[in-house]
C-alpha cells in the first residue's frame, strides 16, 4: 500500500471519528477531537478542509488558531480561506493579534471605491 493511500485512509478514519463525536455531543471540548479536525484542515481535500475549519470555529478551538491562520494565508482554495476567516472570527479576540492581522491581510480591497 502506498504512503499516500495510507494517509488517505488515516484521514478518513479521523474524519469519521471526529464527525461521530461532534454529532453525538460527546466530549465537546476534548482536545483529541480538536486535533482530529486540525489534521483534516491540513490534509483533507478542499471540501473536507473547509468543513474542518468550520467545525474548529464552532468549537472555538484556541489550539487551532495557528492552523487556521496558515489556511487563511496559504490555502489555494477560496472556500477554505473563507471558512478559516469565519472560524477565526468565531474564536474571537482570544485568537490574538496574529489572527487579527491575517484577517486584515485577507480582505480584498481592489474593488473598494476610494473617492468620496
Amino acid at each position: 500500500m502506498t504512503r499516500r493511500r495510507q494517509k488517505t485512509i488515516a484521514c478518513t478514519c479521523i474524519a469519521l471519528a471526529a464527525l461521530a463525536c461532534t454529532a453525538s455531543g460527546y466530549a465537546f471540548r476534548e482536545p483529541l477531537i480538536d486535533r482530529a479536525w486540525i489534521a483534516l484542515l491540513r490534509h483533507g481535500g478542499p471540501p473536507v478542509r473547509a468543513r474542518a475549519a468550520g467545525e474548529l470555529g464552532r468549537r472555538r478551538a484556541l489550539r487551532a488558531v495557528p492552523h487556521l491562520v496558515h489556511a487563511l494565508r496559504n490555502d489555494a482554495e477560496k472556500p477554505v480561506r473563507d471558512a478559516a476567516a469565519e472560524a477565526l472570527g468565531a474564536v474571537g479576540p482570544a485568537a490574538g493579534n496574529e489572527a487579527l492581522w491575517a484577517l486584515v491581510e485577507s480582505v480584498d480591497t481592489r474593488n473598494v471605491p476610494l473617492g468620496l
